[in-house]
């Protein structure tokens, strides 16, 4: 890779449980690079189907001094993920992680305040509770990417109606997808031929149009 640092990606959401990292598992099985679970909360290595209790964690202070190399764990999917120790300073991490990985996307979830990062993504449920949470925060505001998810018919509102309440576009909408329970319930990622993948290249292309825009740090 360069000598720059790589691309940060960091979603996150003011609504839990609208899927945050199951959207930033697969982007960075997208993009490539390393994916970085910010809190244990989020659940990121349970949903990869991966005991926690024999993963590596992440130690800057051990004899190796080397814990890129050794947190940032091989995935299936042909990307790294280091998964959140008990006590670390996560932007410290990312840094890191970014003067090695040409993309590194983050698993915010809640956290306050974000990591630094060029591209910030904002999830949200596609119902008016999520729609109006995500505009209240204040993490809509700016260059941030909004995205909705699980948004197709039979839904009570309609992509329009969503935007009115947000106060702004929806830059991508991810639809429901049964196969991506499927996945979830296997402890695997879905596969690349569904439709809410399509959407969710349609996210990477996206990125990189901010990023390539606009290459300084965002909070």
């Amino acid at each position: 890779m360069s000598d720059s640092p790589g691309l940060v990606v960091a979603v996150g959401s003011a609504s839990g449980g609208c899927g945050v990292t199951t959207i930033a598992l697969h982007l960075c099985r997208r993009i490539g690079g390393c994916f970085v679970e910010v809190a244990r909360a989020a659940g990121a290595a349970e949903r990869l189907g991966l005991d926690r209790t024999a993963l590596r964690s992440w130690d800057a202070t051990g004899p190796d001094r080397d814990p890129v190399r050794l947190a940032a764990l091989p995935m299936a999917g042909g990307f790294r993920a280091v998964f959140a120790a008990e006590e670390w300073d996560a932007g410290e991490v990312v840094m890191q992680l970014a003067g090695r990985f040409d993309a590194v996307v983050v698993d915010l979830a809640a956290r306050r305040p974000p990591v630094p990062c060029a591209v910030k993504v904002v999830v949200m449920p596609a119902t008016v509770t999520g729609a109006r949470r995500a505009r209240d925060s204040g993490q809509i505001l700016g260059k941030a990417l909004l995205v909705a998810n699980r948004l197709g018919p039979g839904g009570e509102y309609t992509r329009a109606a969503l935007e009115v309440v947000a106060g702004r576009r929806i830059d991508v909408a991810l639809p429901c997808c049964p196969a991506l329970r499927d996945a979830e319930d296997d402890g695997r990622l879905v596969g690349t031929h569904t439709r809410w993948h399509r959407r969710l290249d349609e996210l990477a292309g996206r990125i990189l149009q901010v990023a390539s825009a606009e290459p300084a740090a965002i909070a």
